[in-house]
């Protein structure tokens, strides 16, 4: 089998699963419309907010209704979460937007 198809394989068993906005991807690596709002990639992301239940994307949060639209697209929102193998955070919910 080629490294592609194992590949293939893998990302068939990820099954996304809903966000339950852990923070952790964006804790791990910034996004690219955070990179453009930014200038930079800063981990973890200053954009990320919590709210006394789960975190949510500032730079969406803040944006024009026709601006919010773009971005949910270009981020993904709503598509699930790709991450919940290994990442623990899942389990509990905490403020994690300080160091």
């Amino acid at each position: 089998m080629t490294r592609w198809g194992c590949c293939l394989i893998i990302f068939a068993m990820l099954k996304a699963t809903s966000c339950v906005g852990s923070g952790f991807c964006c804790t791990k690596a910034i996004c690219f419309e955070g990179q453009k709002k930014l200038g930079k990639a800063i981990t973890p992301c200053p954009l990320l907010r919590w709210d006394g239940k789960r975190h949510k994307c500032g730079l969406l949060e803040d944006a024009e209704p026709a601006e919010a639209e773009r971005l949910k697209e270009s981020l993904a929102v709503g598509a699930g979460c790709c991450m919940p193998l290994f990442n623990d955070w899942r389990k509990v919910l905490k403020d994690r937007t300080k160091a």
